[in-house]
């Protein structure tokens, strides 16, 4: 019995890529229209790079 729910693969956008830089005070998320930077303490949204939408916010 499959008690998972079904994956919607229309929602997006999706994480390709994710790592810290050396000091550990940023991490990156790549996805398929460019990537951004988040500080690492704070959640919040340093640099973007691509067509990324800004409005979309980490809980």
């Amino acid at each position: 019995m499959n008690t998972r729910p079904i994956l919607d693969s229309s929602a997006g956008p999706h994480a390709l890529s994710a790592s810290f830089n050396a000091d550990s005070t940023c991490f990156s998320v790549a996805v398929e229209s460019g990537f951004r930077v988040f500080d690492s303490v704070s959640g919040h949204l340093k640099l973007a790079r691509g067509t990324v939408s800004l409005s979309t916010r980490i809980p």
